[in-house]
């Protein structure tokens, strides 16, 4: 018997942290949702971070709305490749007792984003696995469902190191962020290896992003021992990464990158 499959139902995997918006995921159907698709012919396939589901008619069920609307709910285990997730997601992490659960509403394409007790769960989810998308069929009033993660934002921490070698005179040193805003600092501090480094933190909590729009800029004027001639140097400052992330002594989560000048 010939099956012509046809597409009812997109979701949309975003996140803010990554430039492009994609995030590496992966979608395993639960030992039910298994059968369901299997016995109601529906397939998924995903193309740049869009999961796209169709389902397979034939000569006898032809009616794509009517199968659509005695489909039982459908559950997916979400896995993630990047033990770095929740470092650069605004999610806190879970554990053992607890799973996140993605919903979709009534008249809505966004997905809830909720916590739920392990209790309710029929086996133990994967090392790699962040919960559970819970699509309720009866509730869907669209063809597109969005899930969007937001990024984490964290302050931003600059460690300066001078060469020990350079006969700077430093006259004038500092930071300024992707907005203009001027970082505090510099605060002279022993670093990791006992090296005094010129630290400087931003004013404000910032996002995570893997590829920043416009990179912070360190700004500094100096002239060289025994010359009155000022010179100004200005560099980009590299990007802070999530795996760097620490509390200061201050409580604030911290993202840092050492700078040699």
């Amino acid at each position: 018997m010939e099956i012509h499959y046809h597409k009812w139902l997109e979701l949309k995997i975003l996140h803010q942290y990554f430039s492009d918006g994609k995030i590496p995921i992966s979608l395993v159907p639960a030992q039910g949702t298994a059968m369901i698709m299997k016995r109601n012919n529906i397939l998924i396939r995903e193309i740049d971070g869009v999961f796209e589901f169709y389902i397979g008619l034939d000569s006898v069920n032809i009616d794509q709305a009517s199968l659509i609307e005695n489909l039982e709910n459908l559950e997916f285990e979400i896995n993630i490749e990047d033990q770095l997730f929740f470092n650069y997601t605004d999610l806190s992490p879970i554990n053992s007792e607890e799973y996140y659960l993605f919903r979709n509403l009534l008249n809505s394409s966004d997905l809830l984003i909720e916590k739920a007790s392990s209790e309710a769960l029929e086996g133990q989810l994967k090392d790699n696995s962040i919960g559970i998308l819970k699509i309720n069929v009866s509730d869907l009033q669209t063809e597109s469902l969005t899930l969007s993660f937001d990024t984490r934002k964290v302050f931003y921490e600059y460690q300066i190191l001078f060469s020990t070698h350079s006969n700077w005179e430093i006259i004038d040193l500092k930071v300024y962020g992707y907005e203009n805003e001027e970082f505090f600092g510099p605060i002279e501090k022993t670093i990791v290896g006992g090296q005094k480094a010129q630290v400087f933190m931003s004013p404000n909590p910032m996002p995570l992003l893997q590829i920043p729009i416009i990179h912070p800029e360190l700004k500094l004027q100096y002239n060289k021992h025994g010359s009155s001639n000022i010179k100004e140097l200005e560099m980009k400052l590299p990007n802070v990464s999530p795996e760097n992330l620490s509390y200061n002594e201050d409580d604030r989560l911290v993202s840092f990158a050492i700078v040699y000048v």
